[in-house]
Formats: structure tokens, sequence, C-alpha cells
């Protein structure tokens, strides 16, 4: 009996405005979604890539969060493929509420080691900058989330039973052989994967946790009834500027 094939794609790259990286209830506004930002050049060129990935694989059906980044990176892949996107907020990213530093010496002091380096990298190179407070911020808001040290986000039980709910709708929709491509988000596709399919995994390198690239995609597949991962944030569609092809993090990696 054929499995059914999901293909969980984090959406292209988003713009944000240039004082995010320093004003921390900018921050706070994209982590919540009270702020969200269209995909940048970049982003699109990712959005592009996907589609041209997954035009070679069989999908049958595509689903998208609501926000408006995965909405424009699912776009592109419903043009080439002539299939219509199905959009539902079970995909959106988790809200991991606003960093309150005043309340937690450990995020205080995480948020200014990460302005320590991000001003010391942007007399070397703005850009390297950014992607080190990126990171930063991206494990930070995470940690805290997962260890309640956050406010107006969602709970840990809320987004275990939203994934569940996604997974679940999924297998009951569609037919063993199916392959279905779901735009969503970094955090949800790392917390399906590693908190809540297969606690047993963990990505190697645990300063990118839980990073995974814009445009990436991640194979899970069903079979009697079972999920197995099949790949992670899978990301050789993805040429870099130079031409040469990104580094791709492959299925049961510990």
């Amino acid at each position: 009996m054929p499995p059914l094939n999901v293909y969980l794609v984090r959406h292209g790259q988003q713009e944000y405005e240039l004082a995010a990286g320093f004003d921390l209830s900018l921050v706070n506004d994209y982590a919540t979604a009270a702020k969200q930002g269209p995909l940048t050049a970049r982003g699109r060129g990712e959005a592009d890539a996907v589609a041209r990935y997954l035009s070679g694989i069989g999908i049958t059906n595509l689903y998208s969060s609501d926000l408006i980044r995965a909405r424009q990176t699912a776009a592109a892949t419903a043009a080439l493929l002539g299939l219509e996107v199905r959009v539902t907020a079970d995909l959106a990213e988790i809200r991991c509420g606003r960093l309150l530093p005043e309340t937690s010496p450990r995020i205080a002091a995480s948020l200014a080691l990460t302005r320590l380096v991000h001003a010391a990298l942007s007399l070397v190179s703005s850009g390297a900058a950014s992607v080190a407070a990126g990171g930063s911020l991206i494990r930070l808001y995470y940690n805290a989330w997962k260890s309640e040290e956050t406010s107006d986000g969602e709970t840990v039980a809320a987004v275990r039973e939203r994934v569940t709910r996604v997974l679940e709708s999924l297998a009951a929709a569609h037919n063993d052989g199916d392959s279905v491509a779901c735009f969503t988000h970094g955090y949800f596709i790392y917390y399906t994967v590693n908190e809540l399919l297969f606690p047993e995994l963990r990505v190697r390198n645990v300063l990118t946790r839980p990073y995974l690239r814009n445009g990436s995609v991640t194979h899970l597949r069903r079979t009697a009834g079972q999920w197995s991962l099949v790949s992670y944030g899978a990301s050789q569609h993805l040429a870099s500027r130079d031409g040469r092809l990104s580094r791709s993090r492959r299925g049961l990696a510990r």
C-alpha cells in the first residue's frame, strides 16, 4: 500500500521593519503575529525554487498557514501546478508571546548578550550581525515559550492540540499515495518533528536549534497509521548566489 507523503515547507524570507532588531516591542509584535511582513525579493526567489522542486514529486494538494508570508510562498507553487491552496489558521506559526526581560534575569541577560554580539559584528558585516541576532532571538523566544516565561502566547498544550489536529486531519482527508504540501513556519515544523512525533530526534547543531532555513522542506511519511521522518529541513533545491547547492539536513539526525 503506497504511503501518504506530507511535505512541510517553511515560508520564504519575509520583510521586517529595520528597527525590529533592536526594538523589543516590535520584535514582540512579530512573535505574536500582531505584525506581518510580505516576502522579500529573496523570499520570492525561495518560493519559486520550492515550486520547481515540488513540481517534480507529484504533489496532489496544497495547504497554507493564513499568515501572509506562507500564503505568498504557497502561491508560487499553486500557480505552477494549477492547484488550489486551502488556507487554515491551524498551520500558523506558534505564537510564542512577548518576552518579559523585566521579570526574568535570564532573558534580560540573553538580550543584553545578543545586542552586544550584534554591535560587535556590525563593525565587520551588517549581514553577519543580522544573522547572529536573528538566530539568538529564534532560540530565545522558543525556549522562553517552552519554559512559560512569555506572555500573550499560546500554551504548550494548545500548540500540541493544534499540531495533532493538523496531522489527524491530513490523514483523514487524504488517500494513501497522495502527496500533500503544507506551507507553514519554522517553530511549527520544529515542534512537529522534534517535540511531538519524534522526541528522540534532535538536530545535531544545538546552536541553530530550532532554526530552519527559509524555503526548506521537511518530508513526513505515513504508512499503516505510523508517521516516519524521511528528511528534515532539506534545502538542496535552494541554490546559493554563487550557484553551489546548499546543504540539507537529512532525517534521523541526532
